[in-house]
């Protein structure tokens, strides 16, 4: 897929949204990534959201996931690895993971592939996403939505990492129902029942 340009402030302003809420939307290296831009506006147009009140969204994106979507579909800032290196000069500067952290009530990381889950578990900070979650405070929440195929879903270490993962605040959804078994494909072709 074509990878888009999205202009980039220098120094980002987070300070000045009136948003009630503010999301910060983290996406990595997963085909399920080609849904972000539909994620993205569902979230701005989330329903029950008094237009006073306000829903404020970024993104902040693995360069692998980049691969699966235009960032120029995407309709709200999309802060990249190269930000975090590029904002910081000197000492006094603003620290792009630390202005994010404190902007944002939320964080939804949608797909969360197994390489990013086992850096958060491990506390691997190596690029700008999982920083963000291994910095959460405990004022936000975080939300992950892990994407894996078919066994891999359920495979004991990725369940053992999510299942002892210190966050106390830490939501995952389920995306089986509770009976029966669910049917279809996974987008990349595997069964969805196992």
């Amino acid at each position: 897929m074509e990878r888009g340009s999205c202009a980039m402030s220098p120094v980002p302003d987070l300070s000045v949204s009136g948003s009630r809420y503010r999301v910060l939307v983290g996406v990595t290296g997963s085909v399920a990534a080609l849904k972000l831009p539909s994620l993205v506006s569902q979230l701005l147009q989330t329903p029950g959201v008094r237009e006073s009140d306000g829903i404020d969204v970024r993104v902040v994106t693995t360069e692998r996931a980049t691969h699966f979507y235009n960032t120029a579909d995407v309709p709200v800032h999309v802060y990249r690895d190269q930000d975090e290196w590029e904002m910081w000069s000197a000492r006094s500067d603003p620290v792009l993971h630390i202005e994010l952290r404190r902007w944002a009530n939320m964080l939804v990381i949608a797909p969360l592939d197994a390489n990013t889950l086992g850096k958060i578990a491990s506390g691997i900070c190596d690029n700008l996403l999982p920083t963000l979650s291994e910095k959460r405070s405990s004022r936000g929440t975080l939300l992950i939505a892990k994407d894996m195929c078919g066994p891999s879903m359920g495979h004991k270490p990725s369940s053992t990492v999510l299942s002892c993962h210190e966050h106390s605040n830490v939501a995952t959804p389920d995306h089986f129902p509770t009976s029966g078994h669910p049917s279809g494909l996974w987008l990349c072709g595997s069964p969805l029942h196992y």
